[in-house]
């Protein structure tokens, strides 16, 4: 078989094949964002809901928070001022599809794809990567039960007291243990719990 009269496919310039790739990682990341919204995490809790709930609440009394401000910078929940961009955000999908589960959860999805886009682009155009490409995989991290604590913010508040909290008020479970032995007790089982829930 001759390859005389065949010429070669001209190959793509690395700009135009790094953006191809970016996008197929961002588009990639997007579904394991998106699908199977209503069925994972397996819970919709509270913390996911007041969000939808104060926007929709928030249009219907003609853009007023609960305490009649109009276009409030912080919305009252539970006693504290302590919503905001976050309310604003689901105004949209509130207004469009009502208060459901795949458009609150979407709204949250669609924002942190936003994010990991903005730090390929940075990482692209700001320090010349030529693999920024690969930034929006580093949140293809499969779902687990630890996931669906982190909705409540219980894995926060446990991670941040062991990272950035005075070493007297870690919890007993976190404390380090010496290099080579066991871990503690209190570790075990918190690692067993975490082991037989993904089984």
């Amino acid at each position: 078989m001759s390859t005389a009269g065949k010429t070669p496919r001209p190959r793509l310039p690395p700009e135009k094949l790094d953006a191809r790739l970016f996008l197929a990682a961002v588009a990639v990341c997007a579904a394991t964002r998106l699908v199977g919204l209503e069925e994972f995490p397996i819970y919709f809790f509270t913390d996911e809901a007041a969000n939808t709930v104060m926007a929709a609440e928030f249009v219907q009394n003609g853009w007023r928070d609960s305490s009649g401000e109009l276009f409030p910078t912080y919305f009252a929940n539970n006693g504290k001022l302590s919503l905001s961009l976050s309310v604003y955000a689901q105004v949209i999908p509130a207004w469009l599809f009502g208060r459901s589960v795949p458009a609150t959860r979407a709204t949250a999805a669609l924002i942190a794809l936003s994010g990991t886009m903005a730090a390929g682009l940075i990482l692209r155009q700001a320090f010349g990567l030529r693999r920024a490409w690969l930034s929006p995989t580093c949140g293809f991290r499969p779902p687990t039960p630890a996931t669906c604590a982190s909705v409540s913010g219980w894995w926060t508040r446990i991670w941040s007291g062991r990272t950035w909290g005075p070493r007297r008020r870690q919890p007993a479970l976190w404390r380090s243990t010496p290099r080579g032995s066991a871990p503690s007790t209190g570790m075990r089982r918190t690692t067993g719990w975490i082991s037989s829930a993904t089984a």
